[in-house]
C-alpha cells in the first residue's frame, strides 16, 4: 500500500477564499484528499501520496505566469480577439472553441462566463466568482497580478506557500479575485492601492473556482 502523508493547515472553512484555496489544491494535486477538522471553525487537513511536503509539491504544481497567459480567459491572446470585462457573443463563441479543445484541462471559461443566461438582459453573464471591478479589470488580470507577485518557482515560492498554508502568508497590494466579502463591505474595489491580499491564497482559490461550472440562469451547478 502506498504511504500517505497528512498535512494539517490553517486554511479556514469560514473564509470563502481560504475554502476555495483548499479545494484548489485538489485540482493541482489529483492524489490529494481533503477533510475539515476541529471544533468552532474547521481547518483544512489534506493527505497526499508519499512523503513530500505539501508546500514543496504545490510550488511545483502552481501555474506560472506563462500558464495563466495561455488560459482560455486570458484577456490578450495572439490567436484571439481581446476578452474584456464586457464580452460580446462572437468573442465568447471564439473562446468556447478553445475551451472545448482543452477537454477539461482548462475550465476557466466554464467557471466565469455563460451564454445560457437571460438573452434579453445580457447575452453573456458573469459568475458570482467573477464579480465586477472598476476600470473593467478582468478576473484573469486579477489572478495574473497575484501570481506575478510571487517567485516563479523554487525554495522562495515554497517558503511563501508554506507560510500561507499556516496562516502567516505575506500580503501584497492587489485587488485579488474580488469576491472576498470580508473586505468588500465598501462596495466595488478601486485600483487596489489600499487593498492587501495573500497572493498564494488568491492563486489557489482561482484553481478552486474552476471546479464550479457556471450554467443556466446564473447559478453554479
Amino acid at each position: 500500500m502506498t504511504a500517505r502523508t497528512a498535512h494539517p493547515t490553517k486554511l479556514r472553512s469560514d473564509w470563502v477564499n481560504s475554502w476555495l484555496a483548499a479545494i484548489g489544491i485538489l485540482r493541482l494535486l489529483p492524489d490529494a484528499t481533503l477533510a475539515w477538522d476541529g471544533r468552532g471553525t474547521p481547518l483544512a487537513r489534506l493527505e497526499t501520496t508519499g512523503h513530500a511536503g505539501l508546500a514543496s509539491r504545490l510550488a511545483e504544481a502552481l501555474p506560472t505566469v506563462d500558464d495563466l497567459d495561455g488560459l482560455v480567459i486570458a484577456r490578450h491572446r495572439s490567436d484571439q480577439p481581446e476578452l474584456p470585462r464586457t464580452v460580446d457573443l462572437n468573442t465568447f463563441k471564439s473562446r468556447a472553441v478553445l475551451a472545448r479543445a482543452a477537454q477539461g484541462r482548462d475550465a476557466s471559461l466554464d467557471a466565469t462566463l455563460t451564454d445560457l443566461g437571460d438573452p434579453k438582459r445580457d447575452p453573456i453573464s458573469h459568475a458570482p466568482f467573477d464579480p465586477p471591478m472598476q476600470k473593467g479589470i478582468t478576473l484573469w488580470e486579477r489572478v495574473a497580478t497575484c501570481r506575478a507577485s510571487l517567485p516563479p518557482s523554487g525554495t522562495d515560492l515554497e517558503r511563501l506557500i508554506d507560510a500561507s498554508l499556516n496562516g502567516r502568508g505575506n500580503r501584497v497590494q492587489a485587488n485579488g479575485l474580488g469576491f472576498d466579502v470580508t473586505r468588500n463591505a465598501g462596495g466595488v474595489h478601486g485600483s487596489g492601492a489600499d487593498v492587501m491580499v495573500d497572493p498564494v491564497i488568491e492563486t489557489l482559490a482561482f484553481e478552486g473556482t474552476q471546479l464550479f461550472p457556471f450554467r443556466g440562469d446564473g447559478r453554479h451547478t
